[in-house]
């Protein structure tokens, strides 16, 4: 691409408390409710993206959802870390828009279909903290993503 690269190395998200309350409390929601609360994750991610002045690429959109995801767990991020010696988005550069525009070769989808990308990127991401877990595979289950078990978020040494 023939964007420019972006290294955020300090937290600017927005409403990433939000996220988190969010999550933490889905696991003891009806459906309902848990979905009001995927829908408003779904919308705080999608606002980020648009305020940082990404790319909305899809592939820059999932790298953005697992370093979101490491903002909210300190697990996350210290396995992160241990394994790679750097936060996410500093070995994966995320790709600013040009002028305001996405990148004439970026993979580009409908609103709905890129927040769902960042949906499933970070809870994934978020299932592997077992203090998230409960709520991540809650708000997981609406979409039928597959779970992440505990036995899946053991690493293999």
């Amino acid at each position: 691409m023939s964007t420019e690269a972006h290294t955020i190395t300090q937290s600017p998200l927005l409403e990433m408390e939000d996220i988190e309350k969010a999550v933490l409390d889905s696991a003891a929601l009806t459906p309902a409710e848990a979905e009001e609360r995927f829908r408003r994750i779904g919308d705080i991610l999608l606002l980020n993206v648009q305020v940082l002045d990404l790319d909305e690429d899809i592939d820059n959109l999932a790298t953005f959802a697992v370093g979101a995801a490491e903002e909210l767990s300190d697990f996350l991020r210290e396995r992160t870390l241990r394994f790679a010696g750097r936060r996410h988005w500093q070995y994966r550069p995320l790709i600013l828009k040009k002028g305001g525009n996405n990148d004439a070769f970026s993979d580009l989808y409908p609103p709905e279909f890129r927040k769902e990308t960042m949906m499933e990127c970070l809870l994934y991401n978020l299932c592997k903290d077992d203090r998230f877990a409960e709520g991540a595979n809650a708000l997981a289950g609406l979409r039928d993503y597959p779970p992440v078990t505990k036995k899946a978020r053991k690493t293999k040494r």
